[in-house]
Formats: structure tokens, C-alpha cells, sequence
């Protein structure tokens, strides 16, 4: 093999090696400007959600003042009379139920017995957690919580007081839907809230359906991927938000109709 020969095919494998090299760059390149922009939709997502949220629980304070001016409520529970109690809190539901500030109500004594539940079906888990971290100089907690049902919901437990000394506690659940849909609207999206049972408690466009479920079924808490439908195509997040006490509430699912820039990148690669 003459000199001429070697020369070319050494000249030609180091143009291929450089250009496998090259390609190599560009994928890992292309792989970490992809992961970077999934961890950045990712993080925006949960942080509108988690101002939402203060936002919500916020606009539940105005409820301790409201209940501690029910003075005939408030004897009630001071004297664990079950009968008193429930008239009165039937009453005070009554004059502010369908106000939307609250879905439901628990009432308990001084010993954190329950006096009163304004519905026995959507009852809140762990109430007593709310209740034991309230003291005589705390006016309210607020933070997120479950019912039974495992719906996610807002919870204020308020400390009701006789004299300055907490004779019973009110506690009170919201729902989240003003949320989702604020959500929805800001991000163009359809937004999903599911419960740790994988039960969809909340869905701002019932009339479009997304099949969430292979994105369910990953064991990731936190994932991207892209859901195609008959005539669209979803950029699909799922997250798993807590509560203060960074226990898990519930997942959220955001679907943005991507279907004009990711057919574009499709023809293109």
C-alpha cells in the first residue's frame, strides 16, 4: 500500500472520528437544553401554583373573626353541649354557607373532642393536627389538607376563646377549584388535581379528554411528556404538591395545547 493510500485512509477516519464527535456534542448538547427547559416548565408550573395557594389560604382568614362574633356558638362549645352546638352552627351555615368562603365545618371542646361536622361524608383527615398547633397566642392555622374522600383541600383551624382562654376549636375546609381554574386561565392549560388513590377530583375542562394515565402510573413524582390525542398534541406536567408539614396532598397535572410547535420540531428532525 503506497504512502499516498494511507495518508488518505488515515486522513479519512479522523474526519469520521471528528465528526462522530461532533454529533456526539450536539446530542449531549441538544439532551441538556431539553432537560433544562422540562426542569424550568416544571418549577414555573409548581411555583404559580404555590402562589395560588397562599393566595387561597389568605383569603380564608376573614373566617376568625367571622365565627368568634357567634357568641351563642361559642357558649355552646364552651359547655360541650351537643345539642346547642349543632343548632347554632346549623344556623350560622345557614347565614354563610352559600357565601363560597368555606365547604365545610368541625367544631370540637377545649379537649379536641368533635361537637359538630356539617357533612359526615367529607370530614377532614387528621383534624387534631391542625388542632395541637394552635396555642393561646396563635389566631389561626392555615395550611393545605384532605377529606376522607382524599380531595384536596384548604383547612384554617381557629381557636374559639372565652375570657382569652381557648375553650374549642373551628375548623374549616375550601375547595380548590378557584384555584385550578385561576391555573387554567393563567397558563392556557387544562389542569388536573388527582388524589393519592389516583382519583381526579379536579378537572378544569371536563369536555376535552387527556389520557393522564401513563403518566400516573410512573412511579417519578415529577415528569414531562408529550400526550397526543386525535387532533392535538399536550405538553403534559405531573407534581406532586404538600403541605407545611411536607406531607403529600395530592398530584397536579398541567396540559398545554403545544400542537403548532411540536409538529414543527417533528418535521424538522
Amino acid at each position: 500500500m503506497s504512502l499516498r493510500i494511507k495518508l488518505a485512509i488515515i486522513s479519512a477516519a479522523s474526519l469520521m472520528l471528528v465528526v462522530l464527535l461532533l454529533v456526539a456534542i450536539n446530542i449531549f448538547d441538544t439532551g441538556l437544553i431539553k432537560q433544562k427547559s422540562n426542569s424550568n416548565t416544571l418549577s414555573a408550573n409548581l411555583g404559580l401554583f404555590k402562589y395560588l395557594v397562599n393566595e387561597h389560604l389568605v383569603s380564608m382568614e376573614p373566617l376568625a373573626d367571622e365565627i368568634a362574633n357567634e357568641f351563642d356558638l361559642r357558649t355552646a362549645v364552651k359547655q360541650s353541649n351537643k345539642a346547642d352546638v349543632e343548632t347554632f352552627a346549623k344556623r350560622y351555615i345557614e347565614l354563610t354557607g352559600g357565601t363560597g368562603n368555606y365547604k365545610t365545618l368541625e367544631l370540637y371542646d377545649r379537649n379536641k373532642q368533635q361537637l359538630f361536622v356539617s357533612d359526615s361524608s367529607l370530614t377532614l383527615k387528621q383534624a387534631d393536627l391542625y388542632i395541637s398547633q394552635i396555642n393561646n397566642d396563635t389566631p389561626f392555622i392555615v395550611d393545605l389538607g384532605l377529606l376522607n374522600s382524599n380531595e384536596a383541600v384548604s383547612v384554617i383551624a381557629i381557636p374559639l376563646k372565652s375570657r382569652r382562654k381557648i375553650i374549642g376549636y373551628a375548623v374549616f375546609s375550601k375547595d380548590l377549584s378557584s384555584i385550578v381554574n385561576k391555573l387554567a386561565s393563567t397558563q392556557q392549560s387544562q389542569v388536573f388535581l388527582v388524589s393519592s388513590d389516583l382519583m381526579v377530583t379536579h378537572n378544569s375542562n371536563s369536555e376535552r379528554s387527556i389520557d393522564i394515565d401513563p403518566l400516573l402510573s410512573d412511579e417519578q413524582s415529577s415528569l414531562l411528556e408529550i400526550v397526543e390525542t386525535d387532533d392535538a398534541l399536550f405538553e403534559v406536567t405531573k407534581q406532586v404538591f404538600t403541605n407545611k408539614q411536607e406531607e403529600k396532598i395530592a398530584y397536579l397535572l398541567i396540559a398545554r395545547d403545544e400542537t403548532e410547535l411540536l409538529t414543527q420540531l417533528r418535521q424538522y428532525n
